[in-house]
């Protein structure tokens, strides 16, 4: 395979834009992970697959760690979900105790990895364990009731809003679990987004469902395989933009800003998020968001994103 073809896919995508416009930019690092535009003052700004110019050093660290981005969103007033840090098993044992329906992450991971949604009390252990393969620094959150929603947000302007749905399948009456994910797996990957694991935590959402891979679904019949919306894991996306009030923008934006960020992707739970008198929370926010959601959604407009972020780097 050459080079070019295995060019990385942020910088494929920007580096069509700079060609759209005229703007001089070149590759660096191996297989063009990288590139250098000349902004319009003349001065190179550097981006390195999904990280650019736009957001400083210090807001892209504390991004990183949820829990001082937690920190950051409860000083500003934003809301967000009860988050507890532990260090030990008995530690989340006691947050369970109290709070029951919890969410167990690795304090700086991103992706989905080492997350648990809603383990029961014989499953906290494997959480515990799960989350330490990623951080020494375990968080406890309390589970908030909803639907998952990336923000790409820019300076004061949503970009765009996907609506992502946690990996599934729908079931043919006649094909296994296993059998349908295999099927799926091999339509989109035409489509260069990522396949769906049997992975431990796969089984386990699963197990909730007392089914195993080897069920066959009715016809119909939808079938979660993890609960988790990251489209690393096999989650669909669907742009609904056009269809947000903008209270639920805003929130966005007041949440990218108090971390001090010009170019985030804000994570936010909402049961409705179509009516402005529901609250939306903010669950997490990326520095360095990736874009393929932005285009590669099933349902809905796909938003030439890349190019307002070029506009941005050129003119700043």
């Amino acid at each position: 395979m050459d080079t070019m073809s295995k060019i990385n896919s942020y910088i494929k995508i920007y580096s069509h834009i700079c060609q759209e416009k005229g703007i001089s930019y070149e590759y660096f690092g191996p297989f063009h992970r990288g590139m250098i535009l000349t902004k319009k003052n003349g001065l190179p700004a550097f981006i390195y697959k999904s990280a650019t110019s736009l957001n400083n050093h210090s807001s892209r660290i504390i991004s990183h760690s949820k829990v001082f981005t937690v920190k950051f969103l409860r000083q500003a007033g934003i809301p967000t979900s009860e988050q507890y840090r532990v260090k030990t098993l008995e530690g989340l044992q006691e947050v369970f105790a109290q709070v029951k329906d919890i969410v167990v992450k690795p304090a700086d991971s991103k992706g989905g990895n080492g997350v648990t949604m809603l383990p029961s009390n014989e499953e906290l252990q494997l959480a515990f364990e799960f989350a330490k393969k990623y951080s020494n620094t375990i968080i406890v959150e309390r589970y908030i009731p909803g639907e998952n929603y990336r923000f790409l947000v820019l300076d004061d302007k949503v970009l765009s809003i996907v609506h992502r749905d946690p990996p599934f399948i729908i079931g043919d009456g006649v094909s296994t679990i296993r059998s349908l994910v295999e099927d799926k797996n091999l339509i989109e990957q035409q489509k260069g987004v990522p396949s769906i694991k049997f992975s431990a935590e796969t089984l386990r959402v699963l197990k909730h469902q007392n089914i195993t891979p080897k069920t066959v679904p009715t016809t119909g019949q939808k079938v979660f395989v993890r609960l988790t919306g990251n489209l690393s894991k096999g989650a669909t996306a669907r742009d609904i933009t056009d269809l947000v009030p903008e209270k639920h923008k805003k929130v966005a934006i007041a949440g990218a800003k108090a971390l001090g960020l010009r170019f985030a992707g804000v994570d936010i739970i909402c049961q409705d998020i179509y009516s402005d008198s529901t609250q939306s929370y903010i669950i997490e926010i990326n520095a360095t968001p990736g874009l393929k959601m932005h285009y590669f959604e099933e349902i809905g407009q796909k938003r030439n994103v890349a190019e307002a972020i070029i506009d941005a780097i050129y003119t700043s």
